[in-house]
C-alpha cells in the first residue's frame, strides 16, 4: 500500500513538474507560440510578463520535484532487492538529478528575471553573454549523471 501511496504521489507530482515548464516555454499570450526549444534562450517576451509569471514556474517545480524523486528512490529500493548494482546506480542517478533538476529549473527561471533587469542598459551580446554564464553551473553534475547512465546501460546490456 506504501508503495501505491507514493507512486501516485510521483504521478501528481510530475503533473506538478511538467506544468512548471509551460511558463518557461510560453508567455501565456493567446497569440504566442509554444516553443519548448526556446527555454533558456533570451526570449522577447521576457520582458513582457508580469515576476509571479517565473515565480509560478519555479515554485511548480520546487513542489513537485521531491515528489517524483521520492518515487524514484522507493523504485531504486524495490529494484535493490534483486540487484543491488542496479538499485544503487539508479539511486546515485536520483540524487544527482534531484540536485540537477532544481538547479536547472532555478536558472530556467532566474535569466528571464536577471533579463528584465538588465535588457535596457546593457548590449544584446552582453546580456546574451550573462544568459549563457549561468548555464555552465548545472553542467558538470548533468555530465557526472549522464556518464553514470551511459555506465548503467552497459551494465544491463551484458546481463
Amino acid at each position: 500500500m506504501k508503495n501505491i501511496i507514493i507512486g501516485i504521489i510521483g504521478v501528481l507530482s510530475g503533473i506538478l513538474c511538467a506544468r512548471a515548464d509551460v511558463p518557461l516555454a510560453w508567455s501565456g499570450k493567446k497569440n504566442d507560440p509554444v516553443d519548448a526549444k526556446s527555454v533558456g534562450k533570451i526570449s522577447k517576451w521576457w520582458t513582457q510578463v508580469d515576476d509571479r509569471h517565473f515565480d509560478k514556474a519555479f515554485w511548480l517545480s520546487c513542489i513537485g520535484q521531491p515528489g517524483t524523486y521520492l518515487t524514484l528512490w522507493t523504485l531504486s529500493n524495490i529494484i535493490s532487492q534483486n540487484n543491488n548494482v542496479i538499485g544503487m546506480l539508479m539511486k546515485i542517478c536520483t540524487f544527482i538529478g534531484a540536485y540537477t533538476g532544481l538547479l536547472f529549473h532555478a536558472a530556467a527561471c532566474i535569466k528571464p528575471m536577471v533579463y528584465r533587469c538588465i535588457a535596457e542598459k546593457v548590449a544584446p551580446e552582453t546580456a546574451q553573454a550573462a544568459m549563457d554564464a549561468v548555464d555552465r553551473y548545472p553542467k558538470i553534475p548533468s555530465l557526472i549523471s549522464a556518464v553514470l547512465w551511459v555506465q548503467k546501460r552497459k551494465f544491463l546490456q551484458k546481463l
